[in-house]
């Protein structure tokens, strides 16, 4: 940043302060009303970091955090409910509490949240695509600029076309959850895929196990 718009910006902070205590000492709604449209643009002022907003960790997904028990997830969001039968997933991990609909935009989702076998703690949460959605890998695109957006460009990224299979991974390694987000397709069994999963990381994971 050049020391002109360092400057700048904090002759713009220093007037929405002095804004700001006007309005609070006459109660003037116009000024009020100007003080909040002047906050909501500085962020967008030239000079300001372009990731200054972006989020640098995640402890769980939403308000399901790493090492809430079953029981208390399920207390705490009546929403939730228990799978007709559970099932192991991939890494042996087992299929606790289901969430049927899930919006992000229009993408509709169901929400798997799960524990390792035999322990109550919710340490992974997989976000899958619904099957009424078509047109994947354009939700694909979409998903993935959410969470660029929210956690900035992924750590890994990779694309593997074969002969029959098309598949897309980004993985964004913070350090308390590993997101991958994986599309995977195959045009000749129908087979289509498209998940978020969020993993607690072992090291945050230590203090509970």
């Amino acid at each position: 940043m050049t020391p002109a718009k360092s400057m700048g910006n904090l002759h713009a902070q220093e007037r929405l302060g002095e804004l700001y205590a006007k309005a609070i000492q006459i109660g003037h709604a116009e000024v009020m009303r100007l003080f909040l449209l002047a906050a909501i643009a500085l962020p967008l002022l030239p000079g300001q970091p372009k990731d200054l907003y972006q989020e640098r960790d995640a402890d769980g997904f939403g308000n399901i955090k790493w090492g809430m028990t079953v029981a208390e997830a399920k207390a705490a969001f009546p929403g939730l409910r228990e799978p007709e039968r559970s099932e192991l997933t991939s890494g042996a991990f087992e299929e606790r509490l289901i969430q049927p609909v899930l919006m992000i935009g229009s993408v509709v989702m169901t929400v798997s949240i799960q524990t390792k076998v035999d322990s109550d703690l919710i340490t992974r949460i997989v976000l899958k695509l619904s099957s009424s959605v078509q047109h994947r890998k354009t939700a694909f695109q979409f998903l993935s600029n959410n969470l660029i957006q929210k956690y900035g460009r992924p750590s890994h990224h990779d694309t593997a076309p074969r002969s029959r299979m098309k598949e897309e991974m980004e993985v964004w390694a913070l350090p308390s959850t590993t997101i991958t987000l994986d599309w995977r397709e195959e045009s000749a069994s129908k087979f289509r895929l498209l998940d978020i999963t969020y993993e607690a990381t072992d090291k945050l994971l230590s203090p509970f196990l």
